[in-house]
């Protein structure tokens, strides 16, 4: 028979002549001896790795810390191993555990992982122009925690994939972050290091020339010559071209015109001035004093006679409408405006120095 539990067990046995003996075996069976083994990981470089292997007491394990076997008894049941200052991983591996009547064997690993101390740098998009963003990009340990100071307290940022972006939003001034600390889990690391973003004022510009800040103009008065300062900007706006403003073009209406500068270190300032462009059809003006346009109404062809060769004439509508542009080719000049409709017309044009109209009538 076979037996695998402790008691007591009676067997008969029978020999060749039919005579039987009682046999009574008092049999005591063993537990097999047990361990396991935990530890105190993660922990950071420098830091005691710490091996507590728990089981049967008094028995004696076999262990291996990479370099060869080692026992410890299981003293009241427990055994610590401590690898001190470790700086890189530590694994146990336990491979037998034996109570001096019984053995068994084991194939239990357990690992402390052992972590650097972390790291962090600050870097910016320094120079920038007053208004603008000053953006400080951390770069360090994935995962750890950095305390940092733009000047108003500390503040923390975890680096997610080792890297966290601070923006100031508008600095109008200087700007500087300090790091003092990164952390992760129960490791840390004192830090000093500080980044400045310069921020460099926007230049001054103003236009000086109209002078005020509105400005009204008639619309067949003749363009005139913007003049920005620092030099060297460029003008934009409705009736702009290059740096002059032409209310012909511009038209009847509020025009803002704009002036932008950039300077050496690639800042932009600007200015603008509004210039009103009216029909100033109600406004007396000088009249042309020995300049004629006959007949008078008309059809739409007329004779212009008084102004000198090369000078420029325009024809506005009632409205202030530029109607036609031209340059007096001799004196007298002949005119042809076919399509124009009926109604009352205006000739602009400078004699002697002197800017003045003629009204007349075209009547179909």
């Amino acid at each position: 028979n076979t037996y695998t539990a402790t008691g007591n067990y009676v067997d008969t046995l029978q020999n060749v002549a039919g005579c039987d003996s009682i046999v009574t075996t008092n049999l005591t069976v063993n537990p097999l001896p047990t361990a396991s083994v935990s530890n105190n990981g993660p922990i950071c470089t420098g830091d005691d790795a710490i091996f507590t292997i728990t089981g049967t007491a008094g028995a004696t394990v076999t262990y291996d810390l990479g370099a060869g076997n080692q026992t410890t008894v299981l003293t009241g049941g427990t055994s610590v191993i401590i690898v001190a200052v470790a700086t890189s991983t530590q694994t146990m591996t336990l491979s037998l555990v034996d109570d001096g009547t019984c053995s068994s064997p084991l194939s239990l690993t357990s690992t402390v992982t052992v972590s650097g101390a972390p790291t962090a740098s600050v870097s910016n998009n320094s120079p920038i122009c007053s208004g603008s963003d000053a953006i400080f990009t951390i770069t360090g340990t994935a995962g750890a925690t950095v305390t940092y100071d733009l000047g108003a307290g500390n503040q923390t940022t975890v680096l997610t994939g080792g890297t966290s972006v601070i923006t100031f939003t508008g600095a109008t001034t200087d700007q500087t972050m300090t790091l003092s600390q990164a952390v992760i889990g129960s490791c840390f690391t004192t830090l000093t290091s500080t980044s400045t973003v310069v921020v460099n004022p926007l230049p001054t510009v103003s236009i000086t020339t109209p002078p005020t800040a509105v400005d009204t103009m008639c619309v067949y008065n003749p363009a005139i010559t913007l003049v920005g300062s620092p030099a060297s900007g460029t003008f934009t706006g409705t009736g702009v071209t290059g740096a002059t403003f032409d209310p012909a073009i511009a038209g009847i209406g509020s025009h803002v015109i704009t002036y932008t500068y950039t300077d050496a270190n690639l800042c932009i300032g600007t200015a603008t001035v509004t210039i009103v462009v009216d029909g100033c059809a109600g406004i007396q003006e000088a009249t042309l004093s020995g300049v004629e346009l006959f007949p008078s109404p008309n059809d739409g062809h007329f004779v212009i006679s008084g102004l000198e060769e090369g000078t420029t004439f325009r024809i506005y509508d009632s409205k202030g409408k530029l109607v036609l542009t031209d340059v007096v080719d001799s004196d007298p000049t002949k005119v042809s405006l076919s399509k124009i409709e009926s109604g009352i017309y205006y000739l602009h044009a400078k004699k002697d120095g002197v800017e003045g109209r003629v009204k007349f009538l075209v009547a179909k």
